[in-house]
């Protein structure tokens, strides 16, 4: 693969032919046209602003939040709810490496 990157990058670019690269046998990359990247760019954002959209047309049933701060104070009806972990830095660690709307990143 490294001896024939160029001629990779070229057939992706020039004749849009993808090329998935493996490691020990597993698909770990592709290198694909820049046209190709920016229309799936373009396709995923449009799919995450229609997923908000609809989430937020019929937004899901949960508990009031005017209940939770009745008073100031807890009350007794109101579900006691769990307190949020501390997110530490592995906790990012899946997001790594996938496309942002802020463009690649650079390490």
């Amino acid at each position: 693969m490294r001896a024939h990157l160029a001629e990779v990058v070229e057939r992706a670019d020039r004749d849009d032919v993808p090329t998935v690269m493996t490691r020990r046998g597993r698909e770990v990359a592709a290198v694909v046209s820049v046209e190709v990247l920016r229309t799936y760019q373009e396709w995923e954002e449009r799919e995450i602003n229609r997923i908000i959209d609809e989430r937020t047309a019929k937004p899901a049933p949960g508990v009031v939040f005017a209940i939770l701060l009745k008073d100031g104070a807890e009350s007794a009806s109101a579900p006691k709810l769990p307190t949020p972990p501390i997110p530490s830095g592995d906790d990012l660690k899946p997001f790594l490496g996938h496309w942002s709307p802020y463009g690649p990143r650079c390490y």
